[in-house]
C-alpha cells in the first residue's frame, strides 16, 4: 500500500444490528495498514478501544494485540466474545427459564408488554409504544394469529402492566446506588441518569441483570456474555429516540416530548441472537504470558488508561498503534458511566465520572488532552512505527483536533484521506514515529499558508466548504509544508487562517461560490478537472474497461485511483453505478446504451435533431456558433436588433453524454442566454438530481435547465411541433412525464 493520501473504504460490519453505540466497523481498513507497515507477529496497541471487533481483526492476522480503555464497557464486551456458542445458549436458557415469582423469567418479562390485539382481541406482545410526555399514547403490534399489524390507540387493559411502576421506584434507587460507593451522596446531575428509561423498561432490564448476578459467578464467561447482550438491550431501550426511524446516538439525556418505548425484552432477545453469532475461542492470555517474545497471536484486553499503559508496557515495544477517536459528547459518556456502574459496580465506573458528570470541556481541551496522550503513546512506539487514526462518523472539527494533536505530539504525518457522509466524516489518518525534520525555509508563515490554500483548491479542482478547506489546509501544512505548530492553539490558527482567507478574497485570489457556502478559485481552466467529475468518469472507466466487478472490487479499484485528501462519497459512487451500470448476479457492468461508440452516435444525432427542430420552430439554427453551446437557435426577425436584445431571445443547447459537468458549470456558472439547456441521456437524470440536491454549487445554479434525449427525439417525430410543445419537455421532471400529461401532438 502506498503512503499517499488514499482512502481505504473497508467493508462495514455490524456488532449488534441497529445499535447506535456500536456503529458499523469498516472491516479490512486497519488490517490493510497493519499488514503493510508492521512486521508479522509484532505488537499492535489499541489504546482507545471502542469496537470489540477491531482487536479481533488484528489478532486474526497473527499479531499480538493489547486492547485497552479507561472505559470498561468495550473491554467487557471484548472479553465476552471469548466464548463458545453452545455455552452461551445454555446460559441464556438457564437465565430466561429461571423462576420469577410464580412464573418463568421469560414469561414474566413478556407479560410486561402484552396488549390487546385490535383485530382479534387476544393478548399479543407489543413491538413498541409511542409516548407523549409522561404517558404512552399508542402501541405498535404485529399479531401472528390474525395478521393485524400497525399503530393503534391503547386500550384501557393495555395500561394494566404499568400500575405497579413509579418513575422513581425500587429499580431506580437500586441502579442509582450501583453508581456510587456505599454512603456516598449522589450528585444531582447523576440522579437524572436512570430516568433515561421508562419505569417498565428499567424494571425489565434490571430484573434480567439481578438474575444474571444471582445465577452466574461475576467473572465467568457466561456472566460476561449475558451482560454484553443485556448492554446492547440497554442501548436499544433508551427513552431518548424520537421515532422508530431514528438511527443516530441521542443528543441529550432528557426524553423528547414524543419518544419510543422499545420492548426491552424483545431487544434483549434480538441482541442475544446477534451476539451469539460472534462468539468463538480467542487467544486471550494473562499479562505475564502476553509479553513472552514467542507468543503470537495473543490478545490482552485491559481496562487501562494511558498512564497505566505507560507503566505496564515496555518503551518502544509497539510497532503499530490504532486509535479510535473517543467522542467528545457528555451524553455518550454519561450513559457509559450509567451502564458501567450498573453492570460492573461503582469502582469500574469511577474513571468515567469527570466526563459523565462535569460535561463537555470543549474542542481545545480535547486537542490538548489528546496531544498529551499521544506524547506518552509515542514513547511506547518503536522508531519508525506507525499510528493510525480510524474514524467512521466524526465531525470535521474532531478531525482537525486529530491532525493537530498528532503533529504537535511530534509524530510525522504520512497520509490522510477522508470522505463526507452528510455533515460527518470517515477518516484514515496515518502518522509515523520518525525523527525526520522539515528543511529550514526562509519563507514567511503568511506565504506558506497562502500557498497551502491555493494548492488545496487547485488540487481538488472545485470550491470547498470552509470546514473542509480548513481541515485540508491544516493537513497540507502538517504534511507537505515546513510549518512549526509548537504550542499554537487551534483557535489562534483559525483566526490566522480566517485573516488570510479574507485577504485572498480582497485580492481576488479567492471567490465565494454558491451564495457564499463555498470558497474556491476565481477561475477554473478547462484543464482543471474537479474531483466530482473525476470520480464520475472513473466509475465509467472501470465499468467500461474492467466490467463484471462486485461492489467490493469496484470500491477498492475506485478509491485506489484517488491519491488525494478528499475522497468521493460512498453514496455518490452508488449513484454513478446506478447511472452507468447494470447489476447481474451481484456483479456490475456498463449498460449497453453507454458504450462509447453508441453515446458518440447519440450525441451527433441529438445535435442534428436540434438543428432540424430549430428550423421547424421558426428559428435560425447555428451549430457551435458561440462558447459554450453546441447548437444555438436565433429568432430570425431579431437579426437587426441590438446585441443584448438578441441574446435575450436566443436558445442555447449543450449536448452531453455524462453528468460530469461541475467543471463546465465553474467556467459557465451564469449562461450567456437566459434560455440555456443541457441535453442529457435519460440515464443521467437521477445522477443530476443527486448533484442538484447534494452539491451546493449545483443547487445554486441559475439559468441552466435540463432536457432528456428521448423527449427531443419524440418532439422531432411530430410533423408540426410548436414552441408550447418544447416547454413541456424541459426539466428533469417535465410536464410530459407527469401522470395525465400529454404532448400537444400526441
Amino acid at each position: 500500500m502506498s503512503l499517499g493520501d488514499r482512502f481505504v473504504p473497508g467493508r462495514l460490519r455490524e456488532f449488534i444490528p441497529g445499535d447506535p453505540f456500536w456503529p458499523p466497523l469498516p472491516e479490512g481498513v486497519a488490517s490493510c495498514y497493519v499488514n503493510d507497515l508492521s512486521p508479522p507477529g509484532s505488537l499492535v496497541l489499541i489504546p482507545f478501544s471502542l469496537n470489540p471487533l477491531l482487536p479481533l481483526e488484528i489478532s486474526d492476522l497473527g499479531y499480538k494485540v493489547i486492547a485497552s480503555s479507561f472505559n470498561p464497557i468495550p473491554i467487557l464486551s471484548l472479553k465476552a466474545l471469548h466464548n463458545r456458542g453452545e455455552d452461551f445458549t445454555s446460559a441464556l436458557t438457564r437465565l430466561v427459564d429461571a423462576p420469577r415469582g410464580e412464573k418463568l423469567l421469560r414469561h414474566y418479562l413478556q407479560s410486561l408488554y402484552l396488549v390487546e390485539c385490535p383485530g382479534c382481541g387476544e393478548l399479543v406482545e407489543a413491538e413498541f409504544f409511542l409516548w407523549e410526555g409522561k404517558a404512552p399514547m399508542a402501541k405498535v403490534v404485529k399479531c401472528h394469529r390474525c395478521g393485524t399489524a400497525g399503530t393503534f390507540p391503547l386500550a384501557p387493559t393495555d395500561l394494566k402492566p404499568l400500575e405497579n411502576f413509579k418513575e422513581k421506584g425500587p429499580d431506580y434507587w437500586y441502579v442509582l446506588a450501583k453508581l456510587f460507593s456505599p454512603g456516598e451522596v449522589s450528585p444531582p446531575e447523576a440522579e437524572e441518569l436512570p430516568l433515561v428509561y421508562t419505569p417498565r423498561n428499567l424494571h425489565c432490564l434490571n430484573a434480567m441483570f439481578v438474575k444474571i448476578e444471582t445465577l452466574f459467578p461475576e467473572r465467568s464467561s457466561q456472566a460476561l456474555a449475558l451482560k454484553t447482550a443485556l448492554l446492547a438491550a440497554m442501548h436499544l431501550s433508551l427513552s431518548l429516540y424520537p421515532s422508530p426511524e431514528f438511527k443516530g446516538r441521542p443528543l441529550r439525556l432528557h426524553p423528547p416530548p414524543r419518544f419510543v418505548e422499545a420492548n426491552a425484552w424483545k431487544a434483549f432477545q434480538s441482541a442475544a441472537e446477534s451476539f451469539r453469532s460472534l462468539l468463538r475461542p480467542l487467544p486471550i492470555v494473562e499479562q505475564e504470558e502476553f509479553f513472552q517474545k514467542d507468543k503470537a497471536p495473543a490478545l490482552l484486553p485491559v481496562p487501562w488508561g494511558i498512564k497505566k499503559l505507560e507503566e505496564e508496557i515496555p518503551p518502544a515495544s509497539a510497532s503499530f498503534i490504532i486509535l479510535e477517536p473517543p467522542p467528545l459528547d457528555r451524553t455518550w459518556w454519561a450513559l457509559n458511566f450509567l451502564w458501567a456502574g450498573w453492570l460492573m459496580g461503582y469502582q469500574a465506573a469511577y474513571p468515567l465520572r469527570p466526563l459523565a458528570l462535569k460535561g463537555v470541556f470543549g474542542w481545545d481541551w480535547y486537542e490538548e488532552t489528546l496531544r498529551r496522550s499521544l506524547l506518552k503513546l509515542k514513547g511506547l512506539l518503536k522508531p519508525g512505527g506507525f499510528a493510525l487514526f480510524l474514524g467512521q462518523d466524526i465531525p470535521p472539527v474532531m478531525a482537525e483536533c486529530l491532525v493537530l494533536a498528532g503533529a504537535k505530539a511530534g509524530l510525522r504525518p504520512e497520509s490522510f484521506s477522508f470522505r463526507e457522509r452528510d455533515t460527518r466524516l470517515e477518516i484514515r489518518l496515518l502518522f509515523s514515529n520518525s525523527e525526520k525534520l522539515w528543511p529550514v525555509t526562509s519563507r514567511s508563515e503568511e506565504e506558506t499558508l497562502k500557498e497551502a490554500i491555493l494548492d488545496v483548491l487547485t488540487y481538488i479542482g472545485e470550491p470547498l466548504t470552509p470546514p473542509l478547506l480548513r481541515l485540508a489546509v491544516e493537513w497540507w501544512l502538517s504534511s507537505r509544508k515546513p510549518w512549526a505548530w509548537d504550542n499554537r492553539k487551534r483557535g489562534e490558527f483559525r483566526g490566522f487562517l480566517e485573516e488570510m482567507l479574507s485577504s485572498l478574497l480582497r485580492e481576488n485570489c479567492l471567490k465565494p461560490w454558491a451564495e457564499g457556502k463555498l470558497l474556491g478559485l476565481p477561475q477554473y481552466p478547462s484543464s482543471s478537472i474537479p474531483l466530482s467529475d473525476r470520480a464520475e468518469l472513473e466509475v465509467y472507466r472501470l465499468l467500461k474497461e474492467k466490467g463484471f466487478l462486485t461492489m467490493g472490487e469496484l470500491e477498492e479499484l475506485f478509491y485506489a485511483s484517488f491519491q488525494g485528501l478528499l475522497a468521493p462519497k460512498s453514496d455518490f459512487l452508488k449513484e454513478c453505478l446506478a447511472s452507468y451500470g447494470e447489476e447481474a448476479e451481484g456483479r456490475w457492468r456498463l449498460r449497453v446504451e453507454d458504450e462509447p461508440e453508441r453515446r458518440a452516435r447519440d450525441q451527433e444525432e441529438i445535435k442534428a435533431i436540434l438543428w432540424e427542430l430549430g428550423e421547424k420552430l421558426g428559428f435560425q439554427a447555428k451549430e457551435g456558433a458561440r462558447d459554450p453551446f453546441d447548437v444555438i437557435w436565433e429568432e430570425k426577425e431579431a437579426i437587426s436588433r441590438p446585441l443584448h436584445l438578441i441574446a435575450g431571445l436566443n436558445f442555447g443547447f449543450v449536448v452531453e453524454s455524462t453528468a460530469a459537468l461541475t467543471g463546465f458549470f465553474l467556467r459557465h456558472f451564469s449562461p450567456p442566454f437566459p434560455r440555456a439547456y443541457v441535453v442529457i441521456p435519460g440515464g443521467r437524470a437521477s445522477l443530476v438530481w443527486y448533484k442538484l440536491k447534494n452539491m451546493p454549487l449545483w443547487s445554486s445554479l441559475k439559468g441552466w435547465q435540463f432536457i432528456k434525449y428521448r423527449h427531443l427525439r419524440r418532439l422531432a417525430q411530430e410533423k408540426a411541433p410548436d414552441r408550447y410543445s418544447l416547454q413541456k419537455i424541459i426539466g428533469l421532471d417535465p410536464v410530459v412525464e407527469r401522470p395525465g400529461a400529454q404532448l400537444s401532438f400526441i
